[in-house]
């Protein structure tokens, strides 16, 4: 419960301080199960937990300069640094935070080449929880050879979470562990240390997509798990085959509300090909449960 706490207050420094106050006024109850911050221009300042949001003070609203504040501290006030993230749509703070953001996109060659006039930013909250993962690596470390497996849940249900925790296990348990980490959410490196535990013998790259990283991971690190967040897209899938035909694990995450939901993506046909076992997270906060199945019995 500390652990969520610290996480909870290294977030809200990227509030504005006449923001922040109202985020401090939480109670620890609620500031532990927190999980994100949003300020939309115009309306009022909001923390999300348990798939609502909450409102401090519906007078208090958002403005433009309470956005900057929260983009330039996300950045460490150079845009410039983080423009290839922010192409996508986010910035990852130093201690694993991620600000997605929305705004006035500009368009260049058929692609967003940068957003400008933010209108609103959403604050995800890190967290790290030490043991979460425990029911999914007992589980797995017993199948020999390592099979892969796919966690899923609805955004901001805890699969990065669980997956960072699955990584420490491994690697605390004799595994080589390698993360490609795009986003930089599942180890948070800053100046080349990881800001969450991810065990002795763990590699990451980051910053670089998926399909590139682990491919660059596979012929640097020789390693027997790679770990790999949020599979969205075709190239995502040839990372995982390219893995898998060199005898290396992977254990990755998709954003999804349920089997069936995941069962009518476009995607699946190729997710059932790849992945042996499915880690399906359902209900929430200390309601949640751990479902591990085979794909085919999904």
């Amino acid at each position: 419960m500390e652990a969520r706490l610290k996480k909870y207050f290294e977030a809200a420094e990227f509030l504005p301080p006449e923001l922040r106050k109202y985020a401090h006024l939480l109670s620890d109850r609620e500031k532990e199960t927190a999980e994100e911050f949003r300020l939309r221009r115009g309306q009022p300042f909001a923390v999300s937990f348990g798939g609502a949001e909450y409102v401090p003070d519906a007078g208090k609203l958002c403005t433009a300069e309470h956005i900057a504040f929260a983009v330039s501290g996300a950045s460490k006030g150079s845009l410039h640094a983080v423009c290839d993230s922010l192409r996508n749509g986010y910035i990852t703070a130093e201690g694993g935070h991620r600000l997605g953001v929305c705004g006035s996109a500009v368009i260049k060659d058929g692609g967003i080449s940068a957003i400008k006039t933010f209108s609103s930013v959403s604050l995800r909250i890190a967290k790290e929880i030490i043991g979460a993962g425990k029911e999914v690596f007992e589980y797995l470390s017993l199948l020999l050879p390592l099979q892969n497996a796919l966690i899923i849940s609805p955004p901001g249900g805890g699969k990065t979470t669980l997956l960072r925790d699955v990584v420490r296990l491994f690697s605390n348990s004799g595994a080589r562990v390698s993360v490609a980490d795009e986003r930089g959410e599942i180890a948070a490196m800053a100046d080349g240390v990881s800001g969450f535990d991810l065990g002795p013998r763990t590699d990451v790259m980051d910053g670089c997509g998926k399909a590139d990283g682990a491919m660059m991971l596979l012929r640097t690190m020789s390693p027997q798990i790679i770990a790999l967040d949020e599979i969205t897209d075709p190239k995502d899938i040839a990372a995982v085959e390219n893995a898998g035909g060199c005898g290396v694990a992977i254990i990755a995450t998709c954003h999804a509300y349920s089997g069936e939901e995941l069962k009518s993506r476009a995607l699946y046909p190729e997710l059932k090909r790849l992945f042996e076992y499915v880690v399906l997270l359902e209900g929430g906060g200390e309601d949640r449960r751990v479902k591990i199945t085979r794909m085919s019995e999904l």
